[in-house]
C-alpha cells in the first residue's frame, strides 16, 4: 500500500475527525473510502460521457444487440449493456 500525503483546511479536518468519532471509524479508512468513491464515480461519469459521445456520432446501438441483451438478462445472465 502507498501513503499520499494532503493537506486539508482545518473546517475539513474538524468534520473528518468528527465523523470518525461518531462512526467509530479510523480517518484513515473514511479518507480511503471516500477517495474510492470519488474515483469511481468519475472514472463512470467519463464512460457515460464517451458512451454519449459514441451514441451523439453513431446513432445508437443496433437493435439486434439491444435484443440479444435483454435476452440473456432474462435468462438470468449478468450481461452487460451493449456499445
Amino acid at each position: 500500500m502507498a501513503t499520499l500525503s494532503i493537506q486539508v483546511d482545518d473546517q475539513i479536518k474538524a468534520k473528518l475527525s468528527a465523523l470518525a468519532g461518531i462512526k467509530a471509524e479510523n480517518e484513515n479508512n473514511l479518507v480511503q473510502a471516500a477517495i474510492q468513491n470519488y474515483l469511481e464515480e468519475e472514472l463512470d461519469a467519463l464512460e457515460d460521457e464517451a458512451i454519449w459521445q459514441e451514441y451523439n456520432t453513431t446513432g445508437g446501438i443496433e437493435h439486434a444487440r439491444v435484443m440479444l441483451w435483454l435476452e440473456a438478462l432474462a435468462r438470468g445472465e449478468n450481461a452487460k449493456c451493449p456499445r
